[in-house]
């Protein structure tokens, strides 16, 4: 299996230094460059059906390092094989680089939610990596790992399960008796508390928007496993059913039409709620606002349960909601006309999802449940790396040190890489679309803040001994590590000091940097790098493709939720007006999308989706800028880049090419419903470089191309062309 990612294991060969010519041969040899670079890409990328092409090939330029090492002669030889002839790039870019590779995939377990991308490839291959290194090492998190696959704990771990559920509200799983809709609020307050679940309404720890020094609750809709349209998905149906009557059969119930119908209902109300919008289309508008008082009485109960003895709020409590469509609206609604039994089913089912790695081989969809909470897709089922997703959930400290291992194994390579990243987005924040001079000085000050690297094992998140810990059994030992780490991440919310937030580590198997908002932190897990890409070539700059354009979404993230925070930094009137004018022509562009680029099989909504889709096209703008920037090859010789058995693309092409590859996904309908809601992969693809200012002139396509063609408006741009253009580094 091929993934579209580079896997370099030689170095390339350092160009030599030639004696510089005179100005005059300079300014006609770059001219004469110039025109060969385009006639020859023109040749390249144009239908050769076309009469009026012309038939011979011009000389490659000169000031060109051609790469003729043995890996570059593969890569070479992978992206002749990937390229296809019949898509061009100015007809479908995703196409052109990703056709062939998706059919040459093939997926197990399709129809249930099953993918293949480098994003999945790279989560593999990270698992397999913690796992050996955590053999490797003593501590709780080797034995908890050890507990969870140790299979003769396994026919222990739903007896656990039945101690529990004595302990919390709903008593017994699946609950027979009727209960009230506070039940259901305790009960899912309990499970925040103990194992980190959060079912009906994910709470966390949220900046206070009058005096962002400080902390508030937050509120936001949690992720829910299953999407609107699983109802009509018969695999996914008799995957959930199949694993509900299984689960309640382990237990020693019969699983009862009724009941078993009753969690369907539950699931399907709940999954039919509407999507919650990125940061980038709520930041300019801030987050709603509100006094517990004016919250259904319920949420009350949650956070008593929540919180319990540390209790700290009244009804004048504020607030902070991200999602308030869904948690005062949909859920409301959904917990009033459900039947409160059906909704503590579905939750004790939730529970049983989550801790399924420690329960025996047999439940196999309970597992394949479980990969698709953890990591949002299908994973091959096996033991070893279900409980190293598990055990990493609930102690991602004690794992933090691979990122930080990484960045020190670099020579500081990788860690000056992402200082020159946030250098270069302040060089270039001036030049985006709805900017003015304030807003481009308090971003750059904003910038100075965000810390980026990441921490190494802390002690707080990753606890060096488990005697305190009760470990006759796998599921108890999980659950009193889980109450742990939810105490230790709530814990700020019950302090009145101010404290500085401690940052909270999160998972190395997350594929995008995030933003902490509290402690106003850059995270970059270790999946954001290809790790098998050496840092000391010119292959590594063409991973800005990856890691700068996911760096840079966390970025503008940032940027975007500090306005909304905190009223002293707010941008002005009228730069929020031009904001919401590029958003509005993202959603103009998602509506008027050439034909031949709307053929995916799920199109994103053009109203929810176009803050995403502009947040995606800024960070490959200034990712590409950031590209042409740090290039070494260019920086230090003065030369381009290419590869010596491909010398038709230049290093900008190239780019783009590896933007692409990063974004080929091979998946069955039921992830892409789920996953790719605001951007499908095809789209993500197209969109941002169909309005990426460099792309048409680089790939040399005709006004009237798709990835070019637009309809009564002007493309969306996301910076001032004139200067960005004016901006521009010197090229060859």
């Amino acid at each position: 299996m091929r993934a579209p990612v580079i896997s370099v294991k030689t170095e390339e060969k350092r160009p030599v230094a030639k004696s510089e010519p005179s100005t005059c041969c300079c300014v006609s040899m770059a001219v004469c460059t110039a025109v060969a670079a385009l006639a020859f890409i023109y040749l390249y990328f144009t239908n050769l059906k076309e009469s009026s092409q012309p038939s011979t090939t011009p000389l490659p330029p000169a000031g060109v390092y051609y790469c003729s090492t043995e890996f570059c002669n593969r890569e070479a030889q992978r992206l002749k094989s990937l390229l296809s002839s019949t898509a061009g790039p100015c007809d479908d870019f995703y196409q052109h680089v990703c056709n062939k590779w998706v059919r040459s995939q093939r997926l197990e377990n399709s129809g249930t939610g099953a993918a293949i991308s480098s994003d999945t490839m790279i989560q593999d291959e990270l698992i397999d990596s913690l796992t050996a290194d955590l053999r490797k090492q003593t501590g709780v998190a080797l034995e908890l790992y050890n507990a969870c696959t140790d299979r003769s704990q396994s026919g222990r771990a739903l007896a656990a399960m039945g101690e529990l559920f004595r302990q919390w509200t709903i008593r017994q799983w699946p609950a027979e008796a009727l209960v009230s809709t506070r039940n259901v609020w305790s009960f899912a307050g309990e499970l925040i508390k103990d194992v980190g679940l959060n079912a009906l309404v994910d709470v966390h720890v949220a900046v206070d928007t009058e005096d962002p020094t400080k902390v508030a609750i937050g509120m936001r809709k949690p992720s829910f496993l299953f999407s609107c349209n699983d109802a009509t998905r018969p695999a996914v149906i008799n995957m959930i059913q199949d694993a509900l009557v299984e689960t309640m059969a382990a237990v020693g119930h019969s699983g009862s039409p009724q009941l078993v119908d009753e969690v369907m209902q539950v699931i399907t109300r709940f999954s039919s709620s509407p999507s919650e919008p990125p940061l980038s289309e709520t930041g300019m508008r801030g987050f709603s606002v509100v006094r517990l008082s004016d919250m259904d009485p319920g949420i009350a109960d949650l956070l008593s349960a929540t919180f319990g003895n540390d209790s700290f709020f009244d009804k004048e409590t504020r607030v902070v909601l991200k999602s308030a469509d869904f948690l005062q609206g949909h859920l409301v609604a959904a917990l009033r006309e459900l039947p409160p039994r059906a909704v503590m089913n579905y939750l004790g089912f939730v529970v049983f999802i989550n801790l399924a790695p420690f329960f025996l081989d047999r439940h196999r969809l309970l597992r394949q449940l479980f990969s698709k909470s953890a990591l949002g897709r299908a994973l091959p089922d096996g033991t070893g790396r279900l409980c190293l997703v598990a055990v990493e959930r609930v102690l991602p400290g004690c794992f933090a040190k691979t990122s930080s291992h990484y960045l020190r194994d670099s020579g500081g390579i990788v860690a000056n890489k992402l200082a020159q990243l946030v250098t270069s987005f302040g060089r270039s924040v001036e030049y985006l679309a709805w900017m003015d001079d304030m807003g481009s000085v308090m971003s750059r000050y904003l910038l100075k803040e965000y810390a980026t690297l990441p921490h190494s094992n802390d002690s707080t998140f990753c606890p060096t001994s488990s005697v305190s810990y009760a470990k006759d059994s796998s599921v108890k030992f999980f659950v009193a590590l889980s109450r742990d780490r939810q105490r230790t991440i709530l814990s700020p919310l019950t302090k009145s000091d101010g404290a500085d937030v401690t940052p909270v580590p999160r998972s190395q198997l997350l594929t995008t940097a995030t933003y902490d908002a509290p402690s106003r932190r850059l995270y970059v897990p270790a999946a954001l790098f290809n790790a098998s890409v050496p840092v000391n070539t010119s292959h590594f700059s063409l991973q800005f493709a990856r890691f700068a354009v996911r760096f840079y979404r966390a970025v503008l993230e940032a940027l975007l939720h500090r306005d909304a925070v905190q009223p002293s930094l707010r941008y002005s009137e009228d730069l929020q007006r031009r904001f919401e004018d590029v958003l509005s022509c993202f959603e103009w562009e998602l509506r008027q999308l050439p034909a031949g680029l709307s053929h995916s099989a799920v199109a994103p909504n053009s109203i929810t989706a176009r803050g995403a889709f502009l947040q995606q096209t800024v960070a490959v703008q200034l990712a590409f800028r950031a590209f042409q920037e740090l290039l070494q090859i260019r920086r230090t010789w003065n030369m381009d880049f290419r590869l010596a058995q491909l010398p038709g693309l230049s290093v900008d092409q190239l780019f783009f090419i590896y933007y692409a590859l990063d974004n080929c996904e091979a998946a069955d309908l039921v992830y892409q419903e789920q996953r790719g809601h605001w951007l499908p992969a095809h789209y993500r693809v197209n969109v941002p470089l169909r309005n990426v200012v460099e792309f048409a002139e680089i790939f040399n396509c005709p006004p009237d191309s798709d990835m070019v063609r637009v309809s009564f408006v002007p493309r969306c741009t996301v910076v001032t062309v004139d200067r960005w253009d004016h901006s521009r580094p010197d090229s060859l």
